[in-house]
């Protein structure tokens, strides 16, 4: 009896050895995915519209006191491609402690027939909202820290994350809509 409990254990021991090393192995190799860029267009563009469709609006993600990262991106935008795997594997990894909000602004090409979303659009004003991608990151008492603008390195990204997890100085500056005035959103 005792040694079957042994065993009960060593086997369940094992499996999840197995399990973390698989969970491991998966992230990894996400990892470089996304570091590699090998992510179809295609596929890109199901993730910025998953990311969206699953993203609380903004109004009340502020309302959560978690710290923010919220996404501007359109699925016609080459870098927006290369972003959405990198923030969707961040979220998978740090969504507990950040919350995540991706607005898709994709109607906002030259000549689009998509419906324009009218919230997205005050927001998009309200950030400065110029190029795309354009990643803002907001601290636990709504004040906006900064914007990644356009082609940044995944290693880029997670480092601002993790700073803004632990309510830290953001290691990466690059563009403050608010230039000087009041940065604390409602």
């Amino acid at each position: 009896m005792r040694r079957c409990r042994i065993c009960s254990f060593l086997a369940l021991s094992v499996c999840l050895s197995w399990k973390n090393c698989f969970m491991n192995l998966r992230r990894e190799m996400l990892s470089v995915v996304c570091a590699l860029s090998w992510t179809s267009p295609a596929l890109a563009n199901s993730i910025i519209k998953q990311m969206a469709g699953e993203s609380r609006k903004l109004s009340d993600a502020l309302k959560s006191g978690k710290p923010l990262v919220v996404d501007f991106a359109a699925d016609w935008c080459p870098d927006c491609q290369q972003m959405a795997p990198v923030l969707l594997e961040l979220k998978q990894q740090l969504g507990r402690d950040v919350e995540f909000v991706t607005l898709d602004v994709s109607y906002a090409a030259p000549g689009s027939t998509l419906p324009r979303s009218l919230e997205n659009d005050l927001w998009a004003k309200r950030f400065g909202v110029d190029g795309l991608p354009h990643v803002a990151f907001i601290d636990s008492q709504h004040r906006v820290q900064t914007a990644l603008v356009g082609d940044v390195p995944p290693n880029v990204v997670r480092a601002d994350v993790e700073a803004l997890i632990k309510g830290g100085e953001l290691p990466f500056i690059m563009y403050d809509a608010f230039q000087g005035q009041n940065n604390i959103l409602q």
